[in-house]
Protein backbone atom coordinates (compact mmCIF):
# COMPACT_ATOMS: atom_id res chain seq x y z
CA UNK A 1 0.00 0.00 0.00
CA UNK A 2 1.17 3.06 -0.84
CA UNK A 3 -0.06 6.79 -0.35
CA UNK A 4 -0.70 9.45 -3.49
CA UNK A 5 -1.17 12.76 -3.84
CA UNK A 6 -2.98 14.88 -6.11
CA UNK A 7 -1.11 17.35 -8.44
CA UNK A 8 -1.07 20.01 -11.71
CA UNK A 9 1.43 19.70 -14.00
CA UNK A 10 1.62 21.08 -17.38
CA UNK A 11 -1.94 22.37 -16.94
CA UNK A 12 -3.15 18.90 -15.97
CA UNK A 13 -4.25 17.25 -13.24
CA UNK A 14 -2.17 13.52 -11.67
CA UNK A 15 -2.81 11.22 -9.13
CA UNK A 16 0.82 10.46 -8.34
CA UNK A 17 2.29 8.04 -5.38
CA UNK A 18 4.77 10.39 -3.13
CA UNK A 19 7.63 8.73 -3.82
CA UNK A 20 6.97 9.14 -7.69
CA UNK A 21 6.28 12.66 -6.75
CA UNK A 22 9.53 13.27 -4.94
CA UNK A 23 11.62 11.81 -8.03
CA UNK A 24 9.64 14.23 -10.41
CA UNK A 25 10.04 16.92 -7.96
CA UNK A 26 13.68 16.42 -7.45
CA UNK A 27 14.23 16.29 -10.91
CA UNK A 28 12.41 19.48 -11.73
CA UNK A 29 14.08 21.80 -9.36
CA UNK A 30 17.31 20.55 -10.38
CA UNK A 31 16.30 21.22 -14.22
CA UNK A 32 15.14 25.00 -12.46
CA UNK A 33 18.60 25.90 -10.89
CA UNK A 34 20.15 24.28 -14.35
CA UNK A 35 18.15 27.04 -15.80
CA UNK A 36 18.44 29.77 -13.59
CA UNK A 37 20.73 31.93 -15.24
CA UNK A 38 19.78 31.40 -18.95
CA UNK A 39 17.77 33.46 -21.03
CA UNK A 40 13.97 32.32 -21.44
CA UNK A 41 14.14 30.14 -18.31
CA UNK A 42 10.34 30.19 -17.56
CA UNK A 43 9.68 29.54 -21.24
CA UNK A 44 11.75 26.67 -21.15
CA UNK A 45 10.58 24.85 -17.64
CA UNK A 46 7.43 25.74 -18.71
CA UNK A 47 7.43 23.41 -22.24
CA UNK A 48 9.15 20.73 -20.30
CA UNK A 49 6.80 20.60 -18.16
CA UNK A 50 4.14 20.45 -20.81
CA UNK A 51 6.03 17.58 -22.42
CA UNK A 52 6.36 15.57 -19.21
CA UNK A 53 2.42 15.77 -18.50
CA UNK A 54 2.53 14.53 -22.25
CA UNK A 55 4.61 11.21 -21.17
CA UNK A 56 2.74 10.53 -18.61
CA UNK A 57 -0.85 11.23 -19.67
CA UNK A 58 0.84 8.21 -22.88
CA UNK A 59 1.81 6.14 -20.61
CA UNK A 60 -1.59 6.03 -18.03
CA UNK A 61 -3.69 6.03 -21.19
CA UNK A 62 -4.18 2.53 -20.51
CA UNK A 63 -6.89 2.66 -17.63
CA UNK A 64 -4.11 3.29 -15.35
CA UNK A 65 -5.42 5.51 -12.54
CA UNK A 66 -1.78 6.23 -10.81
CA UNK A 67 1.06 7.56 -11.97
CA UNK A 68 3.83 5.11 -10.83
CA UNK A 69 7.64 5.41 -9.93
CA UNK A 70 7.90 3.50 -12.95
CA UNK A 71 6.54 6.36 -15.23
CA UNK A 72 7.90 8.94 -14.03
CA UNK A 73 11.24 6.99 -14.11
CA UNK A 74 10.72 6.49 -18.50
CA UNK A 75 9.12 10.45 -18.76
CA UNK A 76 12.76 11.26 -17.22
CA UNK A 77 14.48 9.22 -19.68
CA UNK A 78 13.00 10.52 -22.39
CA UNK A 79 13.54 14.15 -21.16
CA UNK A 80 17.18 13.74 -20.41
CA UNK A 81 19.10 14.12 -17.00
CA UNK A 82 20.31 17.50 -15.61
CA UNK A 83 24.00 16.61 -16.22
CA UNK A 84 23.60 16.56 -20.03
CA UNK A 85 22.95 20.51 -20.20
CA UNK A 86 25.54 21.51 -18.24
CA UNK A 87 27.71 22.01 -21.43
CA UNK A 88 26.94 25.05 -23.75
CA UNK A 89 24.74 23.18 -27.40
CA UNK A 90 25.16 24.81 -30.52
CA UNK A 91 23.10 23.69 -33.24
CA UNK A 92 25.35 20.99 -34.60
CA UNK A 93 25.21 19.07 -31.04
CA UNK A 94 21.38 19.38 -30.33
CA UNK A 95 20.90 18.30 -34.47
CA UNK A 96 22.85 15.37 -33.72
CA UNK A 97 21.85 14.48 -30.09
CA UNK A 98 18.68 14.64 -31.88
CA UNK A 99 19.23 11.93 -33.94
CA UNK A 100 20.55 9.97 -31.95
CA UNK A 101 17.63 9.76 -29.83
CA UNK A 102 15.37 9.36 -33.02
CA UNK A 103 17.60 6.44 -33.97
CA UNK A 104 17.20 4.84 -30.33
CA UNK A 105 13.90 5.09 -29.47
CA UNK A 106 12.54 5.01 -33.11
CA UNK A 107 11.66 8.45 -35.08
CA UNK A 108 9.58 11.10 -33.21
CA UNK A 109 6.53 11.30 -34.59
CA UNK A 110 5.53 14.59 -36.18
CA UNK A 111 2.10 16.30 -35.58
CA UNK A 112 0.53 19.31 -37.88
CA UNK A 113 1.17 22.63 -36.99
CA UNK A 114 1.09 26.40 -38.78
CA UNK A 115 4.73 27.86 -38.91
CA UNK A 116 3.73 31.26 -38.39
CA UNK A 117 7.28 32.62 -37.78
CA UNK A 118 7.82 31.41 -41.17
CA UNK A 119 4.97 31.86 -42.95
CA UNK A 120 3.74 34.79 -45.03
CA UNK A 121 0.09 34.98 -44.17
CA UNK A 122 -0.94 32.20 -41.29
CA UNK A 123 2.01 29.84 -41.87
CA UNK A 124 -0.88 27.11 -43.34
CA UNK A 125 1.82 26.29 -46.26
CA UNK A 126 4.80 26.44 -44.15
CA UNK A 127 3.75 24.29 -41.63
CA UNK A 128 1.98 21.56 -44.10
CA UNK A 129 5.80 21.65 -46.07
CA UNK A 130 7.16 20.75 -42.87
CA UNK A 131 4.68 17.93 -41.91
CA UNK A 132 5.13 16.38 -45.49
CA UNK A 133 8.90 17.41 -45.53
CA UNK A 134 8.69 19.12 -48.91
CA UNK A 135 9.79 22.83 -50.21
CA UNK A 136 7.02 25.17 -49.10
CA UNK A 137 6.88 26.82 -52.50
CA UNK A 138 5.58 23.20 -54.28
CA UNK A 139 2.63 23.40 -51.46
CA UNK A 140 2.29 27.23 -52.11
CA UNK A 141 1.87 26.58 -55.54
CA UNK A 142 -0.67 23.60 -55.03
CA UNK A 143 -2.96 26.19 -53.17
CA UNK A 144 -2.58 28.80 -56.08
CA UNK A 145 -3.82 25.94 -58.24
CA UNK A 146 -6.91 25.35 -55.93
CA UNK A 147 -7.82 28.93 -56.03
CA UNK A 148 -8.29 28.88 -59.40
CA UNK A 149 -10.55 25.81 -59.28
CA UNK A 150 -12.80 27.69 -56.83
CA UNK A 151 -12.06 25.85 -53.57
CA UNK A 152 -7.93 26.77 -52.43
CA UNK A 153 -9.78 29.80 -50.33
CA UNK A 154 -12.22 28.21 -48.54
CA UNK A 155 -9.34 25.45 -47.62
CA UNK A 156 -6.96 27.61 -46.82
CA UNK A 157 -9.47 29.08 -44.33
CA UNK A 158 -10.73 25.81 -43.09
CA UNK A 159 -6.69 24.64 -42.06
CA UNK A 160 -6.05 28.46 -40.73
CA UNK A 161 -9.04 27.35 -38.39
CA UNK A 162 -8.36 24.60 -37.48
CA UNK A 163 -4.89 23.49 -37.18
CA UNK A 164 -3.22 25.16 -34.23
CA UNK A 165 -0.41 27.56 -34.60
CA UNK A 166 3.31 26.05 -33.31
CA UNK A 167 3.85 28.65 -30.45
CA UNK A 168 6.08 27.04 -27.97
CA UNK A 169 9.30 25.27 -28.45
CA UNK A 170 8.02 21.89 -28.07
CA UNK A 171 5.18 22.76 -30.54
CA UNK A 172 7.75 23.30 -33.57
CA UNK A 173 9.95 20.51 -32.42
CA UNK A 174 6.78 18.20 -32.70
CA UNK A 175 6.24 20.28 -35.62
CA UNK A 176 9.74 19.31 -37.54
CA UNK A 177 9.47 15.73 -36.30
CA UNK A 178 12.29 16.26 -33.67
CA UNK A 179 12.09 14.33 -30.16
CA UNK A 180 11.01 16.54 -27.42
CA UNK A 181 13.97 16.77 -24.93
CA UNK A 182 14.94 19.32 -22.31
CA UNK A 183 18.05 19.73 -24.69
CA UNK A 184 16.31 19.92 -27.30
CA UNK A 185 13.54 22.58 -26.20
CA UNK A 186 16.58 24.52 -24.58
CA UNK A 187 18.63 24.04 -27.84
CA UNK A 188 15.19 25.37 -29.89
CA UNK A 189 14.70 28.35 -27.45
CA UNK A 190 18.74 29.39 -28.30
CA UNK A 191 17.98 29.33 -31.99
CA UNK A 192 15.17 31.03 -31.94
CA UNK A 193 16.69 34.26 -30.00
CA UNK A 194 19.32 33.67 -32.22
CA UNK A 195 17.44 34.33 -35.00
CA UNK A 196 15.01 36.94 -34.08
CA UNK A 197 18.50 39.10 -32.96
CA UNK A 198 19.80 38.12 -36.86
CA UNK A 199 16.42 39.00 -38.39
CA UNK A 200 16.09 42.33 -36.27
CA UNK A 201 19.79 43.51 -37.73
CA UNK A 202 19.04 42.31 -40.99
CA UNK A 203 15.74 44.37 -40.84
CA UNK A 204 17.18 47.54 -39.25
CA UNK A 205 20.07 47.42 -42.28
CA UNK A 206 17.85 47.09 -45.05
CA UNK A 207 15.60 49.60 -43.71
CA UNK A 208 18.35 51.89 -43.51
CA UNK A 209 19.57 50.78 -47.20
CA UNK A 210 15.81 51.26 -48.59
CA UNK A 211 14.32 54.14 -46.53
CA UNK A 212 15.17 56.89 -49.02
CA UNK A 213 14.39 54.54 -51.71
CA UNK A 214 10.99 54.11 -50.41
CA UNK A 215 10.51 57.75 -49.54
CA UNK A 216 11.29 58.51 -53.28
CA UNK A 217 9.05 55.72 -54.64
CA UNK A 218 5.73 56.98 -52.34
CA UNK A 219 6.36 60.39 -53.11
CA UNK A 220 6.52 59.83 -57.42
CA UNK A 221 3.45 57.50 -56.48
CA UNK A 222 1.64 60.35 -54.42
CA UNK A 223 2.30 63.14 -57.53
CA UNK A 224 1.09 60.97 -60.04
CA UNK A 225 -1.87 59.89 -58.28
CA UNK A 226 -2.61 63.63 -57.33
CA UNK A 227 -2.24 65.01 -61.05
CA UNK A 228 -5.29 62.31 -61.94
CA UNK A 229 -7.35 63.02 -59.60
CA UNK A 230 -6.55 66.53 -59.87
CA UNK A 231 -7.89 65.78 -63.87
CA UNK A 232 -10.65 64.12 -62.39
CA UNK A 233 -11.82 66.59 -59.74
CA UNK A 234 -11.70 69.24 -62.60
CA UNK A 235 -13.89 67.88 -65.03
CA UNK A 236 -16.22 66.63 -62.66
CA UNK A 237 -16.71 70.07 -61.23
CA UNK A 238 -16.63 72.01 -64.44
CA UNK A 239 -19.29 69.77 -65.75
CA UNK A 240 -21.43 70.09 -62.38
CA UNK A 241 -20.91 73.86 -62.33
CA UNK A 242 -22.41 74.31 -66.35
CA UNK A 243 -25.54 71.69 -65.67
CA UNK A 244 -25.81 73.99 -62.07
CA UNK A 245 -26.22 77.13 -64.17
CA UNK A 246 -28.45 75.87 -66.87
CA UNK A 247 -31.03 74.69 -64.38
CA UNK A 248 -30.69 77.92 -62.22
CA UNK A 249 -31.09 80.27 -65.00
CA UNK A 250 -34.49 79.55 -65.56
CA UNK A 251 -34.30 78.83 -69.24
CA UNK A 252 -34.26 74.95 -68.71
CA UNK A 253 -37.64 73.68 -67.57
CA UNK A 254 -37.30 69.86 -66.36
CA UNK A 255 -39.64 69.88 -63.57
CA UNK A 256 -42.58 67.88 -65.46
CA UNK A 257 -46.66 69.48 -64.61
CA UNK A 258 -49.57 69.42 -66.23
CA UNK A 259 -52.53 71.77 -66.85
CA UNK A 260 -50.95 75.28 -68.08
CA UNK A 261 -47.59 73.98 -68.71
CA UNK A 262 -45.55 70.63 -69.21
CA UNK A 263 -42.65 71.30 -67.73
CA UNK A 264 -41.72 74.01 -65.04
CA UNK A 265 -38.20 75.29 -63.92
CA UNK A 266 -36.42 74.41 -60.90
CA UNK A 267 -37.02 78.13 -60.10
CA UNK A 268 -40.71 78.27 -60.46
CA UNK A 269 -40.67 74.87 -58.32
CA UNK A 270 -39.20 76.49 -55.40
CA UNK A 271 -41.17 79.48 -55.75
CA UNK A 272 -44.16 77.22 -54.99
CA UNK A 273 -42.99 75.70 -52.37
CA UNK A 274 -41.76 78.67 -50.14
CA UNK A 275 -44.54 81.35 -51.19
CA UNK A 276 -43.12 83.72 -48.86
CA UNK A 277 -40.88 86.35 -50.88
CA UNK A 278 -38.65 87.04 -48.08
CA UNK A 279 -38.01 83.23 -47.77
CA UNK A 280 -37.57 82.33 -51.17
CA UNK A 281 -34.84 85.41 -51.98
CA UNK A 282 -33.03 83.29 -48.48
CA UNK A 283 -33.13 80.02 -49.92
CA UNK A 284 -32.56 81.39 -53.90
CA UNK A 285 -29.65 83.01 -52.31
CA UNK A 286 -28.41 80.11 -50.54
CA UNK A 287 -28.65 77.89 -53.28
CA UNK A 288 -26.43 80.09 -55.24
CA UNK A 289 -23.97 79.99 -53.03
CA UNK A 290 -23.50 76.69 -51.77
CA UNK A 291 -24.62 75.43 -55.57
CA UNK A 292 -21.45 77.55 -56.73
CA UNK A 293 -18.81 76.91 -54.14
CA UNK A 294 -18.78 73.10 -54.05
CA UNK A 295 -17.92 72.58 -57.95
CA UNK A 296 -15.69 75.81 -57.71
CA UNK A 297 -14.00 74.50 -54.27
CA UNK A 298 -13.25 71.05 -55.90
CA UNK A 299 -12.30 72.86 -59.17
CA UNK A 300 -9.70 74.48 -57.73
CA UNK A 301 -8.46 72.11 -55.69
CA UNK A 302 -8.07 69.75 -59.04
CA UNK A 303 -6.17 72.67 -59.93
CA UNK A 304 -4.05 72.69 -56.70
CA UNK A 305 -3.43 69.21 -57.13
CA UNK A 306 -1.94 69.26 -61.07
CA UNK A 307 0.83 72.33 -60.31
CA UNK A 308 1.73 70.29 -57.19
CA UNK A 309 2.57 73.53 -55.12
CA UNK A 310 0.28 75.60 -52.89
CA UNK A 311 0.22 78.89 -54.02
CA UNK A 312 -0.90 82.00 -51.98
CA UNK A 313 -3.64 82.52 -54.49
CA UNK A 314 -4.70 79.57 -54.95
CA UNK A 315 -4.88 78.47 -50.92
CA UNK A 316 -6.81 82.20 -51.03
CA UNK A 317 -9.38 81.14 -53.56
CA UNK A 318 -9.85 77.63 -51.43
CA UNK A 319 -10.47 79.82 -48.10
CA UNK A 320 -12.86 82.46 -49.86
CA UNK A 321 -15.11 79.63 -51.62
CA UNK A 322 -15.15 77.61 -48.32
CA UNK A 323 -16.46 80.62 -46.56
CA UNK A 324 -19.07 81.31 -49.15
CA UNK A 325 -20.45 77.67 -48.29
CA UNK A 326 -20.56 78.43 -44.80
CA UNK A 327 -22.44 81.48 -45.69
CA UNK A 328 -24.99 79.69 -47.70
CA UNK A 329 -25.66 77.60 -45.13
CA UNK A 330 -26.07 80.33 -42.86
CA UNK A 331 -28.76 82.19 -45.34
CA UNK A 332 -30.50 78.43 -45.81
CA UNK A 333 -31.06 78.06 -41.91
CA UNK A 334 -32.46 82.11 -41.81
CA UNK A 335 -34.74 81.11 -45.03
CA UNK A 336 -36.33 78.00 -43.10
CA UNK A 337 -36.92 80.20 -39.98
CA UNK A 338 -38.72 82.47 -41.79
CA UNK A 339 -40.72 79.57 -43.40
CA UNK A 340 -41.23 78.05 -40.02
CA UNK A 341 -43.12 81.99 -39.00
CA UNK A 342 -45.36 81.22 -42.19
CA UNK A 343 -46.87 78.14 -40.50
CA UNK A 344 -47.32 79.83 -37.22
CA UNK A 345 -50.91 80.39 -37.72
CA UNK A 346 -53.05 77.97 -38.78
CA UNK A 347 -57.03 78.74 -39.31
CA UNK A 348 -59.72 76.57 -40.59
CA UNK A 349 -63.36 78.34 -42.46
CA UNK A 350 -66.53 76.79 -42.64
CA UNK A 351 -67.06 77.64 -46.10
CA UNK A 352 -70.44 75.77 -47.17
CA UNK A 353 -73.50 73.55 -45.63
CA UNK A 354 -75.72 71.68 -47.28
CA UNK A 355 -78.79 69.90 -46.22
CA UNK A 356 -81.07 66.98 -47.10
CA UNK A 357 -84.29 65.59 -45.99
CA UNK A 358 -83.63 62.06 -47.50
CA UNK A 359 -84.07 58.88 -45.96
CA UNK A 360 -80.89 57.72 -47.54
CA UNK A 361 -77.83 59.65 -48.92
CA UNK A 362 -75.56 58.38 -51.63
CA UNK A 363 -72.07 59.89 -51.63
CA UNK A 364 -70.25 59.39 -55.38
CA UNK A 365 -67.71 61.67 -56.58
CA UNK A 366 -68.37 65.06 -58.70
CA UNK A 367 -67.11 64.41 -62.11
CA UNK A 368 -64.51 66.28 -63.58
CA UNK A 369 -65.73 68.19 -66.78
CA UNK A 370 -63.32 69.39 -69.10
CA UNK A 371 -64.53 70.82 -72.50
CA UNK A 372 -68.40 69.73 -71.79
CA UNK A 373 -66.47 66.20 -71.52
CA UNK A 374 -66.27 64.04 -68.20
CA UNK A 375 -62.51 62.91 -67.14
CA UNK A 376 -62.80 59.41 -66.34
CA UNK A 377 -59.19 58.64 -65.75
CA UNK A 378 -55.49 60.57 -66.24
CA UNK A 379 -52.59 59.12 -65.78
CA UNK A 380 -49.05 60.75 -66.50
CA UNK A 381 -45.54 61.41 -64.82
CA UNK A 382 -46.98 65.00 -63.59
CA UNK A 383 -44.93 65.99 -60.27
CA UNK A 384 -47.86 69.26 -60.62
CA UNK A 385 -50.86 69.76 -61.70
CA UNK A 386 -51.58 73.75 -62.31
CA UNK A 387 -54.60 75.18 -64.35
CA UNK A 388 -55.42 78.78 -64.67
CA UNK A 389 -52.75 80.09 -62.15
CA UNK A 390 -53.92 77.43 -59.57
CA UNK A 391 -52.77 74.73 -58.26
CA UNK A 392 -54.89 71.43 -58.18
CA UNK A 393 -54.30 69.23 -55.25
CA UNK A 394 -55.98 65.47 -54.43
CA UNK A 395 -57.31 64.05 -51.29
CA UNK A 396 -60.33 65.42 -49.46
CA UNK A 397 -60.60 64.56 -45.76
CA UNK A 398 -64.23 63.02 -44.56
CA UNK A 399 -65.59 62.58 -41.04
CA UNK A 400 -68.94 60.63 -40.02
CA UNK A 401 -71.18 61.68 -37.02
CA UNK A 402 -74.30 61.60 -36.06
CA UNK A 403 -77.35 63.99 -36.84
CA UNK A 404 -78.87 66.37 -34.38
CA UNK A 405 -82.23 66.40 -36.12
CA UNK A 406 -83.71 64.18 -38.70
CA UNK A 407 -81.69 65.59 -41.34
CA UNK A 408 -78.13 65.15 -43.29
CA UNK A 409 -75.99 67.76 -42.78
CA UNK A 410 -72.59 67.99 -45.24
CA UNK A 411 -69.88 70.58 -44.05
CA UNK A 412 -67.10 71.82 -45.70
CA UNK A 413 -64.22 72.92 -43.60
CA UNK A 414 -61.31 74.78 -45.12
CA UNK A 415 -57.83 75.08 -43.57
CA UNK A 416 -54.70 77.57 -44.44
CA UNK A 417 -51.35 78.73 -42.43
CA UNK A 418 -49.76 81.88 -42.56
CA UNK A 419 -47.52 84.29 -40.22
CA UNK A 420 -50.90 86.34 -38.84
CA UNK A 421 -54.58 84.99 -38.75
CA UNK A 422 -55.57 87.65 -41.52
CA UNK A 423 -53.05 85.84 -43.93
CA UNK A 424 -54.49 82.69 -43.03
CA UNK A 425 -57.97 83.23 -43.28
CA UNK A 426 -57.30 85.07 -46.77
CA UNK A 427 -55.43 81.85 -47.95
CA UNK A 428 -57.62 79.33 -46.60
CA UNK A 429 -61.14 81.56 -48.48
CA UNK A 430 -59.25 81.43 -51.44
CA UNK A 431 -59.32 77.59 -51.72
CA UNK A 432 -61.99 76.10 -54.23
CA UNK A 433 -63.51 72.84 -53.98
CA UNK A 434 -67.01 71.65 -55.36
CA UNK A 435 -69.56 69.27 -53.81
CA UNK A 436 -73.23 69.58 -54.46
CA UNK A 437 -76.28 67.53 -53.44
CA UNK A 438 -78.15 66.46 -56.46
CA UNK A 439 -81.91 64.48 -55.02
CA UNK A 440 -81.17 61.57 -52.80
CA UNK A 441 -76.99 62.02 -54.30
CA UNK A 442 -73.99 63.70 -52.15
CA UNK A 443 -71.20 64.62 -55.02
CA UNK A 444 -68.33 65.44 -53.88
CA UNK A 445 -64.82 66.29 -55.90
CA UNK A 446 -61.75 64.71 -55.20
CA UNK A 447 -59.86 67.30 -55.92
CA UNK A 448 -59.40 71.45 -54.78
CA UNK A 449 -56.89 74.21 -55.65
CA UNK A 450 -55.89 77.24 -54.72
CA UNK A 451 -53.40 80.22 -55.63
CA UNK A 452 -50.09 79.73 -57.21
CA UNK A 453 -49.33 82.40 -55.08
CA UNK A 454 -50.16 80.86 -51.69
CA UNK A 455 -47.88 77.58 -52.72
CA UNK A 456 -48.39 73.92 -52.54
CA UNK A 457 -48.77 72.81 -48.78
CA UNK A 458 -50.30 73.62 -45.91
CA UNK A 459 -53.76 73.71 -47.59
CA UNK A 460 -56.40 71.44 -46.50
CA UNK A 461 -60.07 70.38 -47.23
CA UNK A 462 -62.32 68.29 -44.97
CA UNK A 463 -65.91 67.39 -45.23
CA UNK A 464 -67.85 66.49 -42.16
CA UNK A 465 -71.22 64.31 -42.78
CA UNK A 466 -74.13 64.30 -40.24
CA UNK A 467 -76.21 61.41 -40.21
CA UNK A 468 -79.78 61.41 -38.91
CA UNK A 469 -80.58 58.63 -36.28
CA UNK A 470 -81.99 55.75 -38.44
CA UNK A 471 -80.99 56.85 -42.00
CA UNK A 472 -78.05 55.52 -43.93
CA UNK A 473 -74.93 57.07 -45.67
CA UNK A 474 -74.16 54.81 -48.89
CA UNK A 475 -70.39 55.31 -50.34
CA UNK A 476 -71.18 54.58 -53.68
CA UNK A 477 -69.32 54.73 -56.97
CA UNK A 478 -66.29 56.47 -55.49
CA UNK A 479 -62.57 55.36 -54.34
CA UNK A 480 -62.28 55.93 -50.52
CA UNK A 481 -59.44 55.32 -47.94
CA UNK A 482 -60.65 54.73 -44.62
CA UNK A 483 -58.48 55.47 -41.63
CA UNK A 484 -61.41 54.48 -38.98
CA UNK A 485 -64.91 53.85 -38.82
CA UNK A 486 -65.83 57.06 -38.84
CA UNK A 487 -62.42 59.37 -41.16
CA UNK A 488 -61.30 58.18 -44.36
CA UNK A 489 -60.23 60.02 -47.14
CA UNK A 490 -61.64 60.42 -50.65
CA UNK A 491 -58.81 60.48 -53.70
CA UNK A 492 -59.08 59.67 -57.70
CA UNK A 493 -59.40 56.38 -58.15
CA UNK A 494 -60.92 52.99 -58.58
CA UNK A 495 -64.63 53.67 -57.12
CA UNK A 496 -66.00 51.04 -54.37
CA UNK A 497 -69.54 50.41 -53.72
CA UNK A 498 -72.01 49.97 -51.06
CA UNK A 499 -70.07 50.90 -48.08
CA UNK A 500 -73.52 51.91 -45.71
CA UNK A 501 -72.91 54.18 -42.50
CA UNK A 502 -75.26 54.03 -39.88
CA UNK A 503 -75.47 55.60 -36.73
CA UNK A 504 -73.15 52.07 -35.04
CA UNK A 505 -70.45 53.25 -36.96
CA UNK A 506 -69.30 56.43 -35.59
Amino acid sequence: MKKTISIHLGRQQFIIEEDAFSRLNDYLKTLEASFNNEDGSLEIMEDIEMRCAELLSQQTANGQQVVTLKEVTEAIESLGHPDEINEPIDENTAHQTNNFQQTESGPAPKRLYRDVENGSIAGVCTGLANYLAIDPVIVKIIFILLLFLGFGGLTYIVLWIVVPNAKTPADKLKMKGQAVTVESIKSEIENAAKRFEKSANSFAHKVDQKGSQLSNRFENIGLVLGKVFGVIFIFFSFTSLISFILLQSGNIEVVPVSGDATYTSLRSLLHLAVPSNQAFQLFWAAIWLIGLGFPLFFMTLGIRMLLGKAKRIITFTLLTIAASIVIGIIVAVFGGVTIARDYSVVTEIENTTLTSSADSLFLEELPTISNNKKIVTSKGIDFIQIENKRIISEGVNFTFRNSSDSLFHVHQLFTSHGETRKKAIHRATAINHLMKIKGNKLLISPFYSSPITNGISGHNVEIIIEVPTNKKLFINNIATEPTTTSHGMIYAGEPINHWIIGEDDY
